[in-house]
């Protein structure tokens, strides 16, 4: 079989986290009660209290533009000729590839759960979270960095998996 031009690729936006709600959420506040307390001292004619909280809430300003596009991250995996390509889309635009995985470096590529990963359980790895965090399915890919070994979970489509099997049959697993 010719894989010669082996393409799929798979979107997946994350989920909203706690962590950044309640971050936009501060950075809201902080521009509310500072643009309130700018308006409130430049009323009483306090001028350089009123300069010092409007200065806080043009950096709040800042902060909602240019902050708030990288709490919405997708991930998009691409499956290329045996490499696959971890891609992080902050905000709809930016895009920066954070991880490039040669099938030649694959030890296992199984789902969650599976037996065919339980040889390497007690193994030291560095642990790489690129899903939705939406879902408990999913692949973990473990291959070699270097010295180390690294272990991916991530949720690629069955058309995605299938491609890596017929790729790499020996060491993709679909249980």
């Amino acid at each position: 079989m010719n894989l010669e031009g082996c393409y799929a690729e798979c979107v997946v936006p994350r989920a909203k986290t706690t962590g950044g709600m309640v971050a936009k959420s501060l950075i809201i506040a902080g521009l509310v009660s500072s643009a309130g307390g700018a308006l409130m001292f430049f009323a009483m004619g306090a001028s350089a209290i009123g300069t010092i909280t409007l200065l806080l809430a043009i950096a709040c300003v800042a902060m909602i533009v240019f902050l708030f596009p990288r709490f919405d991250i997708v991930w998009e995996y691409v499956f290329v000729d045996g490499q696959l390509d971890f891609d992080q889309i902050l905000g709809g635009n930016g895009r920066k590839r954070k991880k490039r995985i040669d099938f030649e470096t694959l030890e296992v590529l199984a789902p969650k759960g599976s037996s065919h990963l339980d040889n390497f359980k007690n193994m030291k790895a560095i642990e790489l979270d690129y899903s939705s965090l939406k879902s408990e399915e999913g692949y973990f890919l473990l291959c070699h960095e270097g010295n180390n070994i690294l272990r991916i979970f991530f949720e690629p489509d069955e058309e995605m998996v299938k491609l890596m099997k017929t790729k790499s049959p020996r060491k993709v697993f679909m249980d």
